[in-house]
């Protein structure tokens, strides 16, 4: 949803991410640029631009009136399964089936960090409130914690026997949640 409820952004597998009218269902935009499914999408922060991240390995930011692409992310070698926005629309964070998560510039398309310590899918990443760390979880049963400035590790959190399907964050960042499908959290 936007944020005033009136436009609807969905990713899909035919390669494209639609932008909707909430009301009357009708298609306003279809984003049309990826060469395998969209598997993420989001607005961004002031809602001018969407995100979208793809199986084709990249993440793309588009004008959320026009359609027009604006910049294609690429450097992932691996589909793109999340992208999302830092709080102030400057920056992306990725995260890939490549075993890395990057963050790249948004005006310029620019990457500024490549985090590469997994052995597996990195599923999710995201900041936290004063984004000045990076998690990321993995399919290889980890999560990470990232400066976020250096894109250095500073803990990797162990104990699940299989894929961490999600990790939640409490309001004061103090602890975390995940949930793996080892059945435990």
């Amino acid at each position: 949803w936007s944020g005033d409820e009136s436009r609807i952004l969905t990713a899909g597998d035919d390669t494209t991410a639609r932008v909707w009218d909430a009301t009357t269902g009708d298609e306003l935009l279809a984003l049309e640029g990826h060469t395998n499914s969209v598997i993420s999408a989001a607005w961004s922060p002031d809602e001018t631009m969407v995100l979208t991240g793809s199986e084709d390995g990249s993440a793309m930011i588009w004008d959320a009136t026009t359609g027009k692409a604006l910049r294609m992310l690429r450097g992932h070698g691996n589909g793109v399964l999340q992208a999302i926005w830092s709080r102030d629309g400057s920056r992306v964070l990725s995260a890939s089936m490549d075993d890395t998560a990057r963050v790249w510039d948004a005006k310029t398309g620019k990457q500024l960090l490549k985090l590469d310590a997994h052995t597996s899918d990195v599923t999710q990443a995201f900041w936290n409130h004063d984004e000045s760390a990076i998690f990321t979880v993995s399919d290889d049963g980890t999560v990470k914690v990232w400066d976020a400035q250096r894109g250095e590790v500073q803990l990797t959190l162990t104990g699940h026997t299989d894929v961490i399907h999600t990790l939640y964050l409490n309001g004061t960042e103090t602890r975390l949640l995940t949930a793996s499908q080892d059945g435990t959290a």
